[in-house]
Protein backbone atom coordinates (compact mmCIF):
# COMPACT_ATOMS: atom_id res chain seq x y z
CA UNK A 1 0.00 0.00 0.00
CA UNK A 2 1.12 3.38 -0.73
CA UNK A 3 2.41 6.00 1.66
CA UNK A 4 1.34 8.83 -0.10
CA UNK A 5 -0.43 9.53 -3.27
CA UNK A 6 -0.80 12.49 -5.77
CA UNK A 7 -4.15 13.16 -6.74
CA UNK A 8 -4.23 15.67 -10.00
CA UNK A 9 -6.35 18.65 -8.99
CA UNK A 10 -10.05 19.18 -10.60
CA UNK A 11 -10.19 20.91 -13.73
CA UNK A 12 -12.17 23.74 -12.48
CA UNK A 13 -9.42 24.42 -9.69
CA UNK A 14 -6.18 23.83 -12.53
CA UNK A 15 -8.71 26.41 -14.38
CA UNK A 16 -8.58 28.73 -12.01
CA UNK A 17 -5.09 28.71 -11.28
CA UNK A 18 -4.24 28.79 -14.53
CA UNK A 19 -6.26 32.20 -14.94
CA UNK A 20 -5.02 33.42 -11.64
CA UNK A 21 -1.44 33.53 -13.82
CA UNK A 22 -0.74 36.46 -15.86
CA UNK A 23 1.16 35.22 -18.70
CA UNK A 24 0.86 38.90 -20.00
CA UNK A 25 3.04 40.67 -17.00
CA UNK A 26 5.01 37.21 -17.52
CA UNK A 27 6.15 37.65 -21.46
CA UNK A 28 6.76 41.69 -20.29
CA UNK A 29 9.02 40.69 -17.41
CA UNK A 30 11.08 38.90 -19.90
CA UNK A 31 11.44 41.10 -22.33
CA UNK A 32 12.13 43.61 -20.22
CA UNK A 33 14.90 41.45 -19.00
CA UNK A 34 16.45 40.72 -22.10
CA UNK A 35 16.36 43.93 -23.59
CA UNK A 36 18.46 45.06 -20.14
CA UNK A 37 20.50 41.96 -19.78
CA UNK A 38 21.55 41.63 -23.01
CA UNK A 39 23.25 45.37 -22.97
CA UNK A 40 25.77 43.67 -20.35
CA UNK A 41 29.74 43.71 -21.64
CA UNK A 42 28.63 46.33 -24.51
CA UNK A 43 30.41 49.38 -23.24
CA UNK A 44 33.06 50.06 -20.81
CA UNK A 45 32.64 51.57 -17.32
CA UNK A 46 32.68 55.39 -17.09
CA UNK A 47 34.99 57.13 -14.72
CA UNK A 48 32.24 57.72 -12.08
CA UNK A 49 30.90 53.76 -12.45
CA UNK A 50 34.45 52.73 -12.44
CA UNK A 51 34.98 54.51 -8.98
CA UNK A 52 31.96 52.61 -7.73
CA UNK A 53 33.23 49.56 -8.49
CA UNK A 54 36.79 49.57 -7.11
CA UNK A 55 35.08 50.87 -3.52
CA UNK A 56 32.91 47.69 -4.06
CA UNK A 57 35.96 45.44 -5.06
CA UNK A 58 38.01 46.84 -1.56
CA UNK A 59 34.76 45.40 0.25
CA UNK A 60 34.37 42.05 -1.62
CA UNK A 61 37.70 41.26 -1.51
CA UNK A 62 37.53 41.71 2.33
CA UNK A 63 40.39 44.16 2.07
CA UNK A 64 38.19 47.24 3.24
CA UNK A 65 35.06 45.71 4.09
CA UNK A 66 33.80 48.87 6.18
CA UNK A 67 35.50 51.27 3.70
CA UNK A 68 37.08 52.62 6.88
CA UNK A 69 40.49 53.44 5.05
CA UNK A 70 38.87 54.56 1.54
CA UNK A 71 38.94 58.13 0.92
CA UNK A 72 36.59 59.98 -1.13
CA UNK A 73 33.82 58.15 -0.30
CA UNK A 74 30.96 60.21 -1.49
CA UNK A 75 27.88 57.52 -1.73
CA UNK A 76 25.54 55.83 1.12
CA UNK A 77 26.52 51.97 1.28
CA UNK A 78 23.59 50.47 -0.14
CA UNK A 79 24.63 50.22 -3.69
CA UNK A 80 28.41 49.53 -3.03
CA UNK A 81 27.49 46.67 -0.95
CA UNK A 82 24.64 45.73 -3.60
CA UNK A 83 27.49 45.61 -6.48
CA UNK A 84 30.25 43.90 -3.72
CA UNK A 85 27.85 40.98 -3.72
CA UNK A 86 27.46 40.46 -7.27
CA UNK A 87 31.09 40.40 -7.28
CA UNK A 88 31.13 37.37 -4.56
CA UNK A 89 29.20 35.54 -7.01
CA UNK A 90 30.29 36.61 -10.22
CA UNK A 91 33.60 37.62 -9.76
CA UNK A 92 35.56 41.10 -10.29
CA UNK A 93 34.11 41.31 -13.80
CA UNK A 94 31.79 44.21 -15.36
CA UNK A 95 28.54 42.21 -15.56
CA UNK A 96 28.62 42.08 -11.92
CA UNK A 97 29.28 45.56 -11.78
CA UNK A 98 26.21 46.25 -13.57
CA UNK A 99 24.12 43.11 -12.06
CA UNK A 100 22.16 45.48 -9.41
CA UNK A 101 20.96 47.69 -11.83
CA UNK A 102 19.85 45.38 -14.46
CA UNK A 103 17.55 43.49 -11.27
CA UNK A 104 16.88 47.13 -10.64
CA UNK A 105 15.61 48.02 -13.88
CA UNK A 106 13.83 44.76 -14.34
CA UNK A 107 11.77 44.55 -11.51
CA UNK A 108 11.02 48.22 -11.59
CA UNK A 109 8.64 46.86 -15.00
CA UNK A 110 6.80 45.04 -12.14
CA UNK A 111 6.45 47.73 -10.11
CA UNK A 112 4.92 50.00 -12.54
CA UNK A 113 2.51 47.46 -13.05
CA UNK A 114 1.89 47.77 -9.29
CA UNK A 115 1.32 50.96 -9.38
CA UNK A 116 -0.70 51.87 -12.43
CA UNK A 117 -3.32 48.79 -11.25
CA UNK A 118 -3.35 50.67 -7.82
CA UNK A 119 -3.95 53.63 -9.16
CA UNK A 120 -6.48 52.65 -11.78
CA UNK A 121 -7.85 49.66 -11.19
CA UNK A 122 -7.74 48.42 -14.55
CA UNK A 123 -5.59 45.38 -16.07
CA UNK A 124 -4.83 46.56 -19.35
CA UNK A 125 -3.60 49.95 -18.16
CA UNK A 126 -1.34 48.07 -16.21
CA UNK A 127 0.15 45.74 -18.34
CA UNK A 128 0.31 48.47 -20.93
CA UNK A 129 2.40 50.91 -18.59
CA UNK A 130 4.74 47.90 -17.69
CA UNK A 131 5.24 47.29 -21.50
CA UNK A 132 6.05 50.96 -21.74
CA UNK A 133 8.53 50.92 -18.88
CA UNK A 134 10.06 47.33 -20.61
CA UNK A 135 10.21 48.82 -23.70
CA UNK A 136 11.52 52.81 -22.68
CA UNK A 137 15.06 53.46 -24.06
CA UNK A 138 15.56 55.50 -21.17
CA UNK A 139 15.27 52.76 -18.60
CA UNK A 140 17.09 50.41 -20.38
CA UNK A 141 20.41 52.03 -21.18
CA UNK A 142 20.72 52.59 -17.76
CA UNK A 143 19.66 49.55 -15.92
CA UNK A 144 23.07 47.71 -17.05
CA UNK A 145 25.52 50.90 -15.81
CA UNK A 146 26.89 51.23 -12.29
CA UNK A 147 24.83 54.00 -11.46
CA UNK A 148 22.79 54.12 -8.42
CA UNK A 149 19.87 55.44 -9.66
CA UNK A 150 18.12 52.29 -11.11
CA UNK A 151 18.20 51.18 -7.96
CA UNK A 152 17.20 54.20 -6.14
CA UNK A 153 13.99 54.73 -8.51
CA UNK A 154 13.14 50.81 -7.53
CA UNK A 155 13.32 51.20 -4.08
CA UNK A 156 11.20 54.51 -4.27
CA UNK A 157 8.65 52.79 -6.91
CA UNK A 158 8.29 50.37 -3.85
CA UNK A 159 7.49 52.94 -1.59
CA UNK A 160 4.81 53.81 -3.52
CA UNK A 161 3.45 50.76 -4.28
CA UNK A 162 3.28 50.02 -0.59
CA UNK A 163 1.99 53.47 0.49
CA UNK A 164 -0.88 52.81 -2.48
CA UNK A 165 -2.15 50.10 -0.39
CA UNK A 166 -1.97 52.17 2.68
CA UNK A 167 1.22 49.65 4.30
CA UNK A 168 2.80 53.46 5.59
CA UNK A 169 5.89 51.36 7.47
CA UNK A 170 7.00 49.48 5.02
CA UNK A 171 6.85 52.18 2.60
CA UNK A 172 9.03 54.08 5.00
CA UNK A 173 11.31 51.05 4.81
CA UNK A 174 11.64 51.30 1.14
CA UNK A 175 12.29 54.93 1.23
CA UNK A 176 15.27 54.17 3.83
CA UNK A 177 16.94 51.88 1.41
CA UNK A 178 16.30 54.16 -1.39
CA UNK A 179 18.03 57.09 0.63
CA UNK A 180 20.91 54.27 1.82
CA UNK A 181 21.39 53.79 -1.95
CA UNK A 182 21.04 57.44 -3.10
CA UNK A 183 21.23 60.54 -0.73
CA UNK A 184 18.76 62.98 -2.99
CA UNK A 185 16.11 59.64 -2.76
CA UNK A 186 13.82 62.34 0.47
CA UNK A 187 13.28 64.92 -2.29
CA UNK A 188 10.40 62.29 -3.59
CA UNK A 189 9.35 61.09 -0.17
CA UNK A 190 6.44 63.73 -1.16
CA UNK A 191 5.98 62.61 -3.86
CA UNK A 192 5.16 58.81 -2.08
CA UNK A 193 3.23 60.32 0.71
CA UNK A 194 1.11 62.25 -2.28
CA UNK A 195 0.44 59.21 -4.42
CA UNK A 196 -0.33 57.24 -1.44
CA UNK A 197 -3.10 59.52 0.84
CA UNK A 198 -4.11 60.37 -2.81
CA UNK A 199 -4.89 57.13 -3.93
CA UNK A 200 -6.52 56.57 -0.11
CA UNK A 201 -8.60 59.97 -0.61
CA UNK A 202 -9.72 58.69 -4.31
CA UNK A 203 -11.28 55.53 -2.13
CA UNK A 204 -13.98 57.93 -0.89
CA UNK A 205 -14.57 58.74 2.82
CA UNK A 206 -15.72 55.41 4.11
CA UNK A 207 -12.15 53.87 3.97
CA UNK A 208 -11.04 56.14 6.18
CA UNK A 209 -12.70 55.32 9.64
CA UNK A 210 -10.08 57.92 11.61
CA UNK A 211 -9.79 60.54 9.57
CA UNK A 212 -7.36 62.66 11.71
CA UNK A 213 -5.33 59.56 12.44
CA UNK A 214 -5.50 58.35 8.86
CA UNK A 215 -4.40 62.37 7.50
CA UNK A 216 -1.42 62.39 10.36
CA UNK A 217 -0.15 58.64 9.58
CA UNK A 218 1.10 59.37 6.00
CA UNK A 219 2.10 62.67 6.55
CA UNK A 220 4.21 61.93 9.80
CA UNK A 221 4.53 57.98 10.45
CA UNK A 222 5.94 57.40 6.90
CA UNK A 223 8.90 59.86 7.09
CA UNK A 224 9.82 59.48 10.45
CA UNK A 225 9.95 55.53 9.64
CA UNK A 226 12.13 56.68 6.92
CA UNK A 227 14.56 58.68 8.53
CA UNK A 228 15.04 56.78 11.43
CA UNK A 229 15.78 53.89 9.63
CA UNK A 230 18.22 55.67 7.67
CA UNK A 231 19.86 57.44 10.50
CA UNK A 232 19.80 53.87 12.53
CA UNK A 233 21.55 52.13 9.08
CA UNK A 234 23.96 55.35 8.61
CA UNK A 235 25.06 55.38 12.15
CA UNK A 236 26.01 51.45 12.31
CA UNK A 237 28.15 51.66 9.51
CA UNK A 238 30.26 54.93 10.62
CA UNK A 239 30.43 53.62 13.41
CA UNK A 240 33.23 51.25 11.77
CA UNK A 241 34.52 53.90 10.03
CA UNK A 242 36.01 56.26 12.99
CA UNK A 243 37.58 59.59 10.83
CA UNK A 244 36.21 59.37 7.59
CA UNK A 245 33.09 61.71 6.98
CA UNK A 246 29.87 61.11 6.48
CA UNK A 247 29.04 60.22 2.51
CA UNK A 248 26.19 62.45 2.98
CA UNK A 249 27.63 65.33 4.05
CA UNK A 250 31.14 64.57 1.90
CA UNK A 251 28.47 63.99 -1.12
CA UNK A 252 26.96 67.67 -0.32
CA UNK A 253 30.39 69.21 -0.22
CA UNK A 254 31.48 67.32 -3.67
CA UNK A 255 28.71 68.39 -5.48
CA UNK A 256 28.86 71.97 -4.31
CA UNK A 257 25.97 72.51 -2.57
CA UNK A 258 22.29 72.02 -2.62
CA UNK A 259 20.28 76.09 -2.77
CA UNK A 260 17.33 77.21 -4.78
CA UNK A 261 17.77 78.59 -8.31
CA UNK A 262 17.61 82.05 -8.91
CA UNK A 263 14.43 82.92 -10.80
CA UNK A 264 16.00 83.58 -14.21
CA UNK A 265 17.00 80.36 -14.19
CA UNK A 266 13.53 78.77 -13.55
CA UNK A 267 12.49 78.68 -17.35
CA UNK A 268 15.82 77.15 -18.78
CA UNK A 269 16.34 74.09 -16.39
CA UNK A 270 12.92 73.93 -16.91
CA UNK A 271 12.68 73.43 -20.35
CA UNK A 272 15.92 71.21 -19.81
CA UNK A 273 14.52 68.87 -17.87
CA UNK A 274 11.01 68.28 -19.70
CA UNK A 275 13.09 68.71 -23.43
CA UNK A 276 15.15 65.47 -21.29
CA UNK A 277 12.17 63.46 -20.05
CA UNK A 278 10.44 63.69 -23.13
CA UNK A 279 13.47 62.99 -25.60
CA UNK A 280 14.84 59.70 -24.00
CA UNK A 281 12.08 58.07 -22.51
CA UNK A 282 10.14 57.11 -25.68
CA UNK A 283 12.13 58.77 -28.29
CA UNK A 284 8.86 59.03 -30.23
CA UNK A 285 7.81 62.21 -31.70
CA UNK A 286 4.05 60.17 -31.85
CA UNK A 287 3.91 58.97 -28.59
CA UNK A 288 5.41 61.93 -26.97
CA UNK A 289 2.74 63.79 -28.73
CA UNK A 290 0.06 61.42 -27.24
CA UNK A 291 1.62 61.72 -23.70
CA UNK A 292 1.28 65.47 -23.59
CA UNK A 293 -2.31 65.32 -25.17
CA UNK A 294 -3.02 63.14 -21.78
CA UNK A 295 -1.44 64.90 -19.79
CA UNK A 296 -3.76 67.98 -20.63
CA UNK A 297 -6.54 66.70 -21.75
CA UNK A 298 -7.18 63.55 -19.04
CA UNK A 299 -7.91 66.12 -16.12
CA UNK A 300 -9.92 68.38 -17.92
CA UNK A 301 -12.38 65.07 -18.37
CA UNK A 302 -14.27 65.78 -15.24
CA UNK A 303 -16.86 63.05 -15.81
CA UNK A 304 -14.08 60.39 -16.69
CA UNK A 305 -14.41 57.06 -14.63
CA UNK A 306 -10.42 57.76 -13.77
CA UNK A 307 -10.30 61.49 -13.08
CA UNK A 308 -8.83 61.49 -9.30
CA UNK A 309 -6.16 59.38 -10.91
CA UNK A 310 -5.54 61.27 -13.70
CA UNK A 311 -5.26 64.66 -12.28
CA UNK A 312 -3.03 62.54 -9.24
CA UNK A 313 -0.98 61.53 -11.53
CA UNK A 314 -0.09 65.06 -13.51
CA UNK A 315 0.49 66.28 -10.09
CA UNK A 316 3.00 63.55 -9.25
CA UNK A 317 5.09 64.14 -12.57
CA UNK A 318 4.74 68.34 -11.82
CA UNK A 319 6.34 67.85 -8.59
CA UNK A 320 9.46 65.34 -10.47
CA UNK A 321 9.92 68.42 -12.77
CA UNK A 322 9.55 70.82 -10.17
CA UNK A 323 11.51 69.45 -7.74
CA UNK A 324 14.57 68.94 -10.43
CA UNK A 325 14.37 72.57 -11.55
CA UNK A 326 13.91 74.48 -8.45
CA UNK A 327 16.97 72.91 -6.74
CA UNK A 328 20.23 73.24 -7.94
CA UNK A 329 20.92 70.05 -9.65
CA UNK A 330 23.27 69.63 -12.27
CA UNK A 331 21.72 68.66 -15.53
CA UNK A 332 22.19 65.04 -15.79
CA UNK A 333 20.55 62.63 -17.60
CA UNK A 334 19.87 60.04 -14.79
CA UNK A 335 18.82 62.58 -12.70
CA UNK A 336 15.55 62.10 -14.61
CA UNK A 337 14.84 58.33 -14.45
CA UNK A 338 12.57 58.86 -11.71
CA UNK A 339 10.17 59.97 -13.89
CA UNK A 340 10.01 57.07 -16.35
CA UNK A 341 7.70 54.96 -14.78
CA UNK A 342 5.49 58.37 -14.05
CA UNK A 343 4.96 59.03 -17.98
CA UNK A 344 4.84 55.13 -18.93
CA UNK A 345 1.70 55.21 -16.85
CA UNK A 346 0.17 58.63 -17.87
CA UNK A 347 0.94 57.40 -21.50
CA UNK A 348 -0.57 54.03 -21.19
CA UNK A 349 -3.62 55.92 -19.80
CA UNK A 350 -4.03 58.12 -22.98
CA UNK A 351 -3.78 55.11 -25.16
CA UNK A 352 -5.83 53.17 -23.11
CA UNK A 353 -8.90 55.89 -23.04
CA UNK A 354 -8.17 57.14 -26.98
CA UNK A 355 -8.46 53.28 -27.92
CA UNK A 356 -11.53 52.90 -25.28
CA UNK A 357 -12.99 55.76 -27.42
CA UNK A 358 -12.17 54.71 -30.86
CA UNK A 359 -14.03 50.97 -30.11
CA UNK A 360 -16.90 52.77 -28.49
CA UNK A 361 -17.69 54.64 -31.79
CA UNK A 362 -17.26 52.02 -34.33
CA UNK A 363 -13.54 53.99 -35.36
CA UNK A 364 -11.16 50.30 -35.69
CA UNK A 365 -13.26 48.56 -37.79
CA UNK A 366 -12.57 46.08 -34.97
CA UNK A 367 -15.00 43.94 -32.63
CA UNK A 368 -15.25 45.60 -29.21
CA UNK A 369 -14.68 41.96 -27.30
CA UNK A 370 -12.38 41.68 -24.25
CA UNK A 371 -9.69 39.84 -26.56
CA UNK A 372 -8.87 42.95 -29.01
CA UNK A 373 -9.31 45.29 -25.74
CA UNK A 374 -6.81 43.42 -24.31
CA UNK A 375 -4.25 42.63 -26.87
CA UNK A 376 -4.25 45.71 -29.24
CA UNK A 377 -2.83 48.55 -27.05
CA UNK A 378 -0.21 45.96 -26.25
CA UNK A 379 0.42 45.47 -30.04
CA UNK A 380 0.40 49.06 -31.04
CA UNK A 381 2.86 50.15 -27.79
CA UNK A 382 4.73 47.33 -28.91
CA UNK A 383 4.66 48.47 -32.67
CA UNK A 384 5.79 52.21 -32.10
CA UNK A 385 8.26 51.23 -29.58
CA UNK A 386 10.58 49.23 -32.26
CA UNK A 387 12.42 52.02 -33.75
CA UNK A 388 12.94 53.57 -30.42
CA UNK A 389 14.43 50.45 -28.97
CA UNK A 390 16.56 49.50 -32.02
CA UNK A 391 18.18 52.93 -31.57
CA UNK A 392 18.70 52.35 -27.83
CA UNK A 393 20.23 48.87 -28.54
CA UNK A 394 22.77 50.46 -31.07
CA UNK A 395 23.65 53.04 -28.77
CA UNK A 396 22.09 55.77 -30.73
CA UNK A 397 20.29 57.57 -27.99
CA UNK A 398 23.33 59.57 -25.97
CA UNK A 399 22.07 57.85 -22.46
CA UNK A 400 23.28 55.51 -19.68
CA UNK A 401 26.69 54.06 -20.23
CA UNK A 402 29.44 55.13 -22.06
CA UNK A 403 28.74 54.25 -25.48
CA UNK A 404 32.24 53.39 -27.03
CA UNK A 405 34.61 56.22 -25.31
CA UNK A 406 36.48 53.65 -23.41
CA UNK A 407 36.28 50.89 -25.88
CA UNK A 408 39.63 49.07 -25.65
CA UNK A 409 40.64 50.18 -22.03
CA UNK A 410 40.58 46.86 -20.82
CA UNK A 411 43.10 46.05 -23.42
CA UNK A 412 44.87 48.57 -22.58
CA UNK A 413 44.88 47.87 -18.94
CA UNK A 414 45.98 44.34 -19.70
CA UNK A 415 48.91 45.62 -21.81
CA UNK A 416 50.38 47.90 -19.04
CA UNK A 417 49.99 44.48 -16.65
CA UNK A 418 52.07 42.22 -18.91
CA UNK A 419 54.55 44.59 -20.17
CA UNK A 420 54.84 47.89 -17.69
CA UNK A 421 57.54 47.45 -14.58
CA UNK A 422 56.00 47.54 -11.30
CA UNK A 423 56.82 51.58 -9.72
CA UNK A 424 56.28 52.70 -13.27
CA UNK A 425 54.37 56.28 -13.25
CA UNK A 426 51.17 56.64 -15.81
CA UNK A 427 50.42 60.12 -16.69
CA UNK A 428 46.38 60.56 -17.48
CA UNK A 429 43.75 63.23 -18.00
CA UNK A 430 41.05 61.88 -17.62
CA UNK A 431 41.62 58.07 -16.72
CA UNK A 432 42.41 57.89 -13.19
CA UNK A 433 39.22 56.28 -11.99
CA UNK A 434 38.76 53.40 -14.78
CA UNK A 435 42.56 52.84 -13.76
CA UNK A 436 42.04 52.16 -10.27
CA UNK A 437 39.18 49.47 -11.76
CA UNK A 438 40.79 48.03 -14.38
CA UNK A 439 44.07 47.90 -12.85
CA UNK A 440 43.05 47.52 -9.78
CA UNK A 441 46.12 45.86 -7.30
CA UNK A 442 48.82 47.16 -9.78
CA UNK A 443 51.73 48.78 -8.38
CA UNK A 444 51.95 51.19 -10.20
CA UNK A 445 51.68 55.22 -9.75
CA UNK A 446 48.80 57.04 -11.75
CA UNK A 447 49.39 60.89 -12.31
CA UNK A 448 46.79 62.94 -13.49
CA UNK A 449 48.59 65.97 -15.27
CA UNK A 450 46.98 69.56 -15.64
CA UNK A 451 48.81 70.58 -19.07
CA UNK A 452 51.30 69.45 -21.28
CA UNK A 453 53.61 71.82 -20.15
CA UNK A 454 53.69 70.31 -16.61
CA UNK A 455 53.97 66.27 -18.03
CA UNK A 456 57.48 67.59 -20.02
CA UNK A 457 58.55 69.35 -17.02
CA UNK A 458 57.76 66.57 -14.50
CA UNK A 459 59.04 64.18 -17.00
CA UNK A 460 61.90 65.99 -17.31
CA UNK A 461 62.98 65.76 -13.77
CA UNK A 462 62.07 62.04 -13.56
CA UNK A 463 64.14 60.92 -16.63
CA UNK A 464 65.57 57.84 -14.29
CA UNK A 465 62.33 56.20 -13.64
CA UNK A 466 59.92 54.69 -16.01
CA UNK A 467 57.18 56.88 -17.13
CA UNK A 468 54.11 56.36 -19.46
CA UNK A 469 51.24 58.43 -20.94
CA UNK A 470 47.72 57.18 -21.83
CA UNK A 471 44.87 59.15 -23.59
CA UNK A 472 41.44 57.84 -25.07
CA UNK A 473 41.37 58.37 -29.06
CA UNK A 474 39.09 60.90 -28.73
CA UNK A 475 41.50 63.35 -25.78
CA UNK A 476 44.30 65.62 -27.18
CA UNK A 477 47.77 64.78 -25.36
CA UNK A 478 47.65 68.87 -24.41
Amino acid sequence: MPVCSISPLPATEREQRMRSVDFTLIVILLVGLWLRWGLNGTWRLGPDEALYSTWARRVASGVDVWLANTSGVDKPPLFIYAIAGAMSIYGYTEFATRFPGIVAGTVSVILTYLLADRLYGKTEIAHLAALLMALSPFAILYAPTAYADSVMVMWLLLAAVLACYGRWGPAGGAAALATLTKQEAPLFVPLIVMLGYGRQMALGPQTMRRPLTDLIRPLLFMPVVAVVLTLAAEVVWESHRPGQPSPFSLGLANYGGIRPVTPPDVLPRLTAWWQQALQYTFASPLLNLLLIVGGVGLPALNHAEHRHADRLLIVAIGYVVLARTLVSFQLWHRYMLVIVPLLCILLARAMDWGLTVALQRGLTGLPARRPWRRLLPLFLAAMLMLAPVSDALAGRIPVGADHGLYWGIEQTAQFIRDNVPPGSVIYHRSLGWQFGYYLYGAHLDFWWYPSLAWLAQTAASRAEHSQYIVVPSWESVA
